[in-house]
């Protein structure tokens, strides 16, 4: 079943919710039905949240993966697709760092897992990096527009 990730942009809280079509197509007037919410920071934070989802533990469920925007630091969370329980926490930049981060998810070893890959927001060198989904640790990096300090977004995408 499909289901879609939200989160606010900036001046809303860091409420993450998940909905599913449940038989209702997304192109459809109503709102898809309501599955799961919580808070993925301190309830204040009001910079919004960046999210992506996707299987980065193997159980076949997909988990939740959120990034603070500008005012945050660079604490990247990963929520179990099964319980909602916080399983993944780790700063994908310098603790300092307070720009924002992208999040997306990709295979980009064939494992079968997906990993995290993170940009940061404007003021740090756009240093795109891969991750591990299980242990946090960096996997890769590489700087796709050389040293420009105006953030960057990413995406991924499975073959």
């Amino acid at each position: 079943m499909a289901e879609i990730v939200t989160a606010p942009g900036p001046g809303g809280g860091p409420h993450v919710r998940v909905f599913n079509g449940a038989g209702t197509p997304f192109t459809s007037a109503a709102l898809p039905n309501f599955v799961n919410s919580f808070f993925a920071y301190t309830p204040g934070f009001a910079g919004g949240v960046f999210v992506a989802a996707g299987d980065v533990n193997g159980d076949g469920v997909p988990d939740i993966i959120t990034a603070p925007g500008a005012g945050g630091g660079p604490d990247v969370r990963v929520f179990s697709g099964v319980n909602g329980s916080l399983i993944l926490e780790f700063f994908a930049y310098e603790a300092s760092f307070t720009g924002g981060v992208h999040v997306a998810v990709t295979d980009s070893n064939g494992d079968g897992r997906y990993e995290i890959v993170t940009a940061p927001g404007p003021g740090r060198v756009a240093e795109v990096r891969v991750f591990d989904g299980i242990t946090g640790t960096m996997i890769d990096a590489f700087q796709p527009y050389g040293g420009f300090s105006g953030g960057a977004f990413v995406s991924g995408a499975r073959r």
